[in-house]
């Protein structure tokens, strides 16, 4: 009998993103990220320096849960690389609750659940990935995985605090994947140069590391050694494994974080005031906490009064919100 380990298997359909596409429609190429390293003569890659936290698939009870779990994984390592970059983007997941031990850390628990995972079966990549992309992440401790967990108690209704979270993320990101080929399968080389982007999503045989006969597994590449191997983050049980060079892994895809362009805050006595990016509108926040100032950046409000340069703001002003 073939042990499934959560991974429920589809066909890639033709209207799925895959890479190369967006220069067709006009979009823009995602830029390199990591490069190769000579060592001991061999060509590296490696996305190890932003390995996420710890996380097992497996704890006491079995969630099937692995297309979630590697799917958070995948955003986990890009999220600690652009982190690493940009302090701004610290900032955003400092304040939003997204770290945990200086690390990015979502639930994936909640992804799980959000996206439709059968505690029996396991759910598809698509389900995972669609989830992900329209509903995003809450923080790992707003909804755990405790050790003494049931499955039951796993699986059961989120809170509206936990399902909605993911309206506060994507005020300040932007998540997008895509397929590196539309039949299913790549070979080393396109993996590799995959590899340079993001770290790769794809589908493995969890019950064999040598010669792939069933697809029963999702995990992510994260580096390799060129001609010799490619090494996977498995969260079955948090494993480290490298696999061969010509491992026929399924359905690659890679991810990309995108930092949302945010207006920019300033404080004139008790008021906070915020100036849009391009500099002709501005607005008074009156309320309590970030995802109200960002909702007012964003349009959700009513009676606006628009003006046209920061200076035109009265100086005795107080009142409604307004930019255009």
């Amino acid at each position: 009998m073939v042990k499934n380990f959560g991974l429920i298997n589809e066909p890639i359909r033709v209207t799925d993103y895959v890479l190369g596409l967006e220069e067709k429609l006009g979009g823009t190429v995602w830029s390199q990220k990591i490069y190769e390293q000579t060592v001991n003569g061999d060509r590296v890659l490696t996305w190890k320096p932003w390995e996420p936290e710890t996380e097992y698939q497996r704890k006491g009870i079995e969630t099937n849960a692995c297309v979630s779990f590697s799917g958070n994984n995948l955003f986990e390592y890009l999220a600690n690389y652009e982190m690493e970059k940009d302090e701004t983007l610290k900032s955003y997941f400092t304040a939003l609750g997204l770290m945990k031990n200086g690390k990015a850390n979502f639930s994936d628990r909640r992804t799980a659940k959000g996206s439709g995972t059968d505690p029996n079966r396991g759910n598809t990549v698509r389900a995972v990935d669609d989830y992900i992309r329209a509903f995003f992440f809450c923080p790992e401790d707003l909804w755990p995985f405790p050790d003494t967990m049931t499955v039951e108690e796993y699986y059961q209704i989120m809170s509206a605090l936990v399902a909605d979270f993911g309206k506060k993320v994507k005020l300040y990101f932007s998540v997008e994947t895509k397929y590196l080929n539309i039949f299913g399968n790549s070979t080393p080389d396109e993996l590799w140069e995959a590899l340079k982007l993001s770290p790769v999503w794809v589908s493995v045989d969890g019950g064999n590391y040598q010669v792939a006969q069933n697809y029963t597994h999702r995990v992510c590449i994260r580096g390799g050694v060129y001609g010799k191997n490619l090494e996977i983050h498995d969260n079955y049980q948090n494993q480290i494994t490298q696999l061969p060079w010509k491992y026929a892994f399924g359905a690659p895809k890679i991810a990309n974080f995108i930092k949302n362009p945010l207006a920019e805050f300033i404080q004139v006595g008790s008021a906070i005031l915020f100036l849009a990016k391009n500099g002709i509108h501005a607005g008074q926040y009156i309320g309590f906490g970030d995802g109200d100032i960002l909702k007012a950046i964003h349009g959700e409000y009513s009676k606006v009064k628009p003006r046209e340069t920061l200076s035109d703001l009265p100086a005795n002003f107080v009142g409604s919100l307004f930019i255009k």
